[in-house]
């Protein structure tokens, strides 16, 4: 990674410490932010405290309402904090120090541990993106390990947060941000995710023995599979009567679905067994989505799969539904019709 200059330190307001500080840095100062914090707020009651019975002792004595707060002050005194009795006499080379001198001494503690903590917040935050930057070029050039797509779209969905809620070197953080983000997008790859679905899976197997219709959803999946593959998928993510398909390319999306449903006629006809047919939905849709070949496709969490996934929920049994983002991508669109309907406010084509 090539450090940022800051060619402006005034408006930076903080030093870029060299790289290899970032991660050492990230795992001390929050242990001493939370102690900061701890004692900020433990200040702040103490002075709270003492302001309290400072007010009190303007209180005539006999009055019977303040009674039960004199009691309280003399016993935290006398028990707690034994110094508090000499706060009003308290000395210093001989000059007296008024109580409410030490009250405000104590809040001008807090407020400059406050202004401490924050500094350190604005560190630890500036930190983590520089973190998450460094791990970045390294998973691109190939000197780390590669990075999951749950780390990433968790990643990208805080960046902004990070930049957002910093105050200390502004452009600094927008500039990091900013090659963050081109990083991510450099990392992300269009692709096309089909997902099917068996029409009444638990219905098909009542009634049936559990043998027949356990032979029958493995020979549907065998089927299914043998699609994918000719097609050239990268990878899929199965469940018991259903699953969603990654595949390069629009065309090889839509390819693998037509040989399914040509498929299945043969295999109602022929080699099923239970009673009822097998009947598919299926959805499509294509995007760029932050693709890890290391990964398996269950832990890839993508607006993108969803809509696909929805397609698939609204779509019309026996026919391909695809999304006019990966209408577009397709080499012979005409054989898709407009259905005049939408789904996450995606318009929905359906095959002729």
């Amino acid at each position: 990674m090539t450090e940022i200059e800051i060619k402006d330190a005034e408006d930076a307001n903080m030093f870029v410490l060299p790289r290899f500080l970032t991660l050492p840095l990230l795992m001390l100062l929050p242990p001493i932010y939370y102690i900061g914090e701890i004692l900020k707020y433990l200040l702040m009651l103490f002075g709270l405290a003492l302001l309290a019975f400072y007010a009190i002792t303007f209180i005539p004595a006999d009055n019977e309402t303040v009674q039960f707060f004199l009691k309280l002050e003399s016993g935290f005194r006398d028990f707690y904090l034994p110094f508090l009795s000499q706060l009003h006499v308290l000395t210093v080379n001989g000059v007296t120090i008024p109580q409410i001198v030490i009250i405000i001494g104590v809040f001008v503690v807090r407020y400059i541990l406050n202004l401490i903590t924050e500094t350190i917040s604005d560190h630890i935050k500036y930190l983590k993106l520089r973190r998450v930057f460094q791990k970045l070029e390294a998973a691109k050039s190939g000197d780390g390990d590669s990075m999951d797509t749950k780390g990433l779209v968790k990643l990208e969905s805080n960046l902004k947060g990070l930049v957002k809620n910093n105050k200390m070197g502004r452009q600094e953080m927008l500039d990091l941000y900013g090659q963050v983000h081109r990083s991510l997008e450099e990392m992300k790859r269009e692709l096309t995710f089909l997902s099917i679905d068996v029409v009444d899976s638990t219905g098909m197997k009542k009634g049936e023995k559990a043998i027949d219709a356990e032979l029958d959803f493995q020979h549907y999946n065998q089927l299914v599979e043998a699609a994918f593959k000719h097609h050239g998928y990268l990878k899929a993510a199965w469940t018991p009567d259903g699953v969603m398909c990654c595949f390069p390319s629009a065309d090889g999306a839509v390819g693998a679905a037509k040989q399914i449903l040509a498929d299945l006629e043969p295999f109602n006809h022929k080699e099923r067994t239970i009673q009822q047919p097998f009947h598919i939905r299926c959805g499509i849709n294509s995007g760029k989505v932050a693709y890890d070949e290391n990964m398996p496709l269950e832990t890839l969490c993508d607006h993108v799969l969803d809509i696909a996934g929805h397609f698939q929920k609204y779509g019309t049994p026996d026919y391909i539904c695809i999304s006019k983002h990966a209408y577009n991508l397709l080499s012979e669109p005409e054989a898709f019709a407009y259905a005049e309907k939408e789904v996450d406010d995606v318009a929905m084509y359906i095959n002729k």
